[in-house]
């Protein structure tokens, strides 16, 4: 599976922009942003459920010929019929995933957007971002996980997780919200993810079998 997403291509979906660097300093209260008047500080847990919310809305929009032709020039196996369907679904999965944060956020009992700067964002709700990286990839790997090769929506599939994927984890996806903040994401948290994903994965292929 290959992609050719042109950096300068004007986007339909709610993909990071190509200036993410004057983004994050408007949320992350940057020395510039404040010196500019721009809003005050907003933790990157914030930022992420504004940056996801239009996904409820957008999902019923109009396919356009650039986004069905970027698409069909990107992934083997789509035709242009198939392309409502792949918006469909990459909604569908971002709105699985804003689900999972609005439920971090809600269930918290320590009032996570209230940090007022990034310092404290990083410091205090380092447990919150350690989680969602975590449920976020359980989710994806799930999907990947039951994705059927032989479906007649096999090739939808592959690209609905891949833009999505892209969207959180990408270059300049959402994640990418953390560098801002300093957060610090050590050697352990990493092999504990691969830990808990290999079990996940386990389970599954026992379950199948």
């Amino acid at each position: 599976m290959t992609e050719n997403h042109e950096a300068n291509e004007v986007s339909e979906h709610i993909e990071m922009p190509d200036n993410v660097g004057e983004v994050i300093d408007i949320f992350a209260g940057s020395e510039a942003a404040q010196e500019s008047d721009a809003p005050q500080f907003h933790t990157v847990l914030e930022v992420w459920r504004e940056t996801l919310k239009p996904a409820r809305d957008l999902k019923a929009e109009p396919v356009t010929p650039q986004y069905a032709n970027r698409l069909i020039q990107t992934y083997s196996g789509l035709t242009f019929a198939d392309i409502g369907l792949v918006q469909e679904g990459y909604y569908d999965l971002v709105i699985e995933l804003l689900e999972i944060l609005e439920h971090e956020i809600n269930s918290a009992e320590d009032f996570p957007l209230d940090w007022p700067t990034p310092e404290e964002d990083a410091l205090n709700n380092a447990h919150h971002y350690k989680n969602l990286l975590m449920l976020w990839q359980q989710a994806f790997l799930q999907h990947e996980l039951e994705w059927d090769h032989k479906s007649p929506t096999a090739a939808v599939d592959v690209a609905v997780l891949s833009e999505a994927h892209k969207m959180f984890f990408g270059p300049t996806g959402l994640t990418q919200f953390l560098d801002n903040i300093q957060f610090e994401y050590t050697d352990e948290d990493s092999e504990e993810l691969g830990r808990v994903l290999d079990e996940q994965r386990e389970a599954h292929l026992g379950s199948v079998k």
